[in-house]
């Protein structure tokens, strides 16, 4: 588990492991932080390892995105008021 503080944005930023995502006790242990970080006017965000292997979900988001290039979606024209 990492916890970073952006003192600016107000934020505590959480990040857990697949196996700490998975883990009752550590959310157990994290009930404490979320009120202490609602006290001090903080948001609490928290990020979660995912399930799916990280390479093949990125390949397909990058042969998603060079689609969109090559067969743009269209656009809608505004509508006028007549």
């Amino acid at each position: 588990m990492r916890i970073h503080m952006d003192e600016e944005k107000r934020i505590a930023e959480i990040w857990l492991t697949k196996a700490e995502s998975d883990d009752p006790a550590v959310e157990a242990r994290l009930k404490p932080f979320y009120k202490e970080c609602k006290d001090h006017k903080y948001l609490a965000v928290v990020y979660r390892s995912g399930r799916e292997s990280l390479l093949e979900t990125t390949k397909e988001l990058l042969r998603h995105n060079r689609n969109l290039d090559v067969h743009p979606q269209p656009t809608r024209k505004p509508r006028t008021r007549s």
